[in-house]
């Protein structure tokens, strides 16, 4: 099998998770900028070419996507129950079978926690967002991006622990 590898936006994958689950699930912006970055990691420990042509950064209180969090911003901490869309975002379609599998596996591993309890595993001793930050005495300059090395070798281990 051959996998095509098609970089998407952030908001692709939220509105992919929106339009399959927004109107059963509470999906907020905190809890949406949360299951895209783990999704995100996951996805690095299994392949070598990220999911996503935008890396997380390092941001005060966790690991965000400067992209999706603009456009999430105006929703404060409401549910979102319908995909965001404008003249500007490209259409959230991901048709690809085999990424819509992985985006299904890491959104049941998580559905049902808080955005509270998914920003106290991103932020857990020794996480990709933990390690960078105190590497940079929590303070750094905006658009730090968190390095793709050290995620996957996070997230290789806790990939290791399930099996």
């Amino acid at each position: 099998m051959t996998i095509k590898y098609i970089e998407y936006t952030p908001l692709n994958i939220a509105n992919y998770l929106i339009s399959k689950y927004g109107e059963k699930d509470e999906l907020n912006p905190i809890k949406l900028n949360k299951l895209v970055y783990l999704i995100y990691c996951w996805w690095l420990s299994f392949n070598p070419k990220p999911l996503l042509a935008e890396k997380p950064q390092l941001w005060r209180y966790g690991p965000i996507f400067e992209s999706l969090y603009l456009a999430l911003k105006p929703y404060k901490l409401n549910l979102i129950k319908k995909p965001i869309s404008g003249p500007f975002i490209r259409p959230f379609i991901i048709e690809d079978t085999e990424k819509q599998e992985f985006i299904e596996w890491v959104y049941n591993r998580y559905k049902y926690m808080s955005s509270n309890e998914l920003s106290t595993i991103c932020h857990k001793p020794n996480t990709p967002w933990a390690t960078e930050a105190k590497k940079n005495n929590y303070s750094v300059k905006l658009g730090h991006t968190i390095p793709d090395y050290l995620i996957y070798e996070y997230y290789s281990k806790e990939l290791k622990n399930l099996y």
